[in-house]
């Protein structure tokens, strides 16, 4: 009997996951070429499921098998979340509890797979659904082609705008990071950050505004269980399109007070309307489902974990706003998460089928990209250590040093 997936099919398939690639550089092609393990694992985990159907045992939720996880077939369920691929590789969580295995990039098993270039960068989830059912490139590109039609006719709008919304506490005004040459605000740093990680687009903080002084109708309630006033958040969509500059690709709110995002959920880190081309985070005090009223207290400085935080949830959005749909294909920043602790701890960076959609309207050079992001983190990271940090710039320093390895094949390859 034949494989399910012929190289011919795997073909097809993966310039609709990830698009064409025939304007771009061989170092760049190369690197998007990764993503075609999603294809190969697809196959593996269809007859995977294929030979459990026939009689073979049934995994309790939260049981895994080394096994799989080797050859990368993971069966993911809500009770068992991958996360943290960057540095030393990937790690499983369970519940958000116990870490049960540790896959380090320089495992023996991992250098012998003819994937190790992938399995070193990225990690592959289950994609055991029709390649339709998810965003790939191809769906992508469907759904925004007039906006990039009228982006050339609009070039000018090439800028995303920070709006901070009402007050914030005076240890939030008054935070100060020197890094290298220059002292940054926080919002600076927000600022700076996202200049880098949408390399090719201007970034701009507006000056803060009051949503009572402006009249704006935002419902309001206060949260049963912590007491804190919230604000709903799709309420903010059409109001913050109001204040952005003409020259504006997008705007994306900051406030202080906690969001939700209808009334039967309890809490939302942020939400983006791409139609809108604007969105609102919040990185207030805590999530209401892990609120223990004995010990839990409002925020009164920014740490390493609210300033994570800060850089997960804005880059997030931003993309959402961009276009991009939750990621199904790799650990990637675009991932769907259901708490603060999973989002949180999943990757800084996008895998290459989201990053492909991204520089397609950004218009970087991917290798710059990559740089300037290890330069800037490093920097911060030795004016504040934060291990989340850390762990990125060793995944950025692996992706260049995979730019490096290609460099190196094609000179040899020029020379005979």
């Amino acid at each position: 009997m034949g494989t399910l997936f012929s190289a011919q099919s795997i073909d097809k398939d993966f310039r609709y996951l990830i698009g064409d690639l025939d304007n771009l550089s061989s170092s760049e092609c190369r690197f998007y070429r990764l993503s075609e393990i999603v294809l190969k694992n697809r196959g593996k985990c269809i007859q995977r499921k294929q030979h459990h159907d026939v009689g073979q045992s049934v995994r309790r939720p939260g049981q895994f098998n080394s096994n799989e996880l080797d050859d990368g077939c993971n069966h993911s369920n809500k009770e068992a979340v991958y996360h943290n691929i960057q540095g030393s590789g990937c790690s499983l969580d369970t519940n958000g509890e116990e870490n049960i295995m540790d896959r380090c990039a320089t495992d023996v098993n991992v250098q012998a797979c003819r994937n190790c270039e992938v399995e070193s960068l990225y990690k592959v989830l289950p994609l055991n659904k029709p390649l339709y059912t998810t965003q790939t490139y191809v769906q992508w590109y469907s759904s925004i082609t007039y906006e990039i039609a009228f982006s050339k006719c609009r070039t000018s709008k090439r800028t995303i705008y920070f709006q901070p919304i009402n007050s914030f506490p005076d240890f939030i005004q008054n935070f100060e990071l020197r890094i290298g040459d220059h002292i940054y605000s926080l919002f600076g740093l927000i600022r700076t950050f996202a200049e880098y990680f949408f390399w090719g687009m201007d970034v701009q903080v507006l000056p803060s505004i009051n949503i009572q002084e402006l009249g704006w109708n935002i419902t309001t309630r206060v949260h049963p269980k912590t007491g804190k006033q919230q604000y709903l958040v799709s309420d903010f969509y059409s109001k913050l399109r109001s204040v952005m500059p003409k020259n504006g690709y997008c705007i994306m709110g900051i406030t202080w007070t906690d969001l939700y995002p209808k009334e039967e959920l309890n809490f939302v880190l942020g939400e983006a309307s791409g139609a809108h081309k604007s969105g609102v985070f919040s990185f207030g005090r805590f999530e209401p489902k892990s609120y223990n009223p004995e010990m839990s207290s409002d925020i009164f400085e920014i740490d390493e974990k609210i300033l994570w935080r800060l850089l997960k949830v804005m880059s997030h959005e931003v993309c959402h706003i961009f276009g991009l749909n939750h990621c199904e294909y790799f650990l990637c920043a675009m991932n769907e998460s259901t708490s603060l602790h999973e989002a949180m701890s999943q990757p800084l960076f996008l895998c290459p089928v989201c990053l492909r959609k991204l520089q397609t309207v950004c218009k970087f050079d991917l290798i710059q990209r990559f740089q300037i992001l290890e330069t800037f983190l490093s920097q911060l990271n030795r004016s504040w250590y934060i291990p989340e940090i850390a762990r990125s710039i060793e995944w950025l320093q692996k992706c260049l040093c995979f730019f490096k390895e290609i460099d190196v094949e094609n000179s040899e390859g020029y020379a005979e």
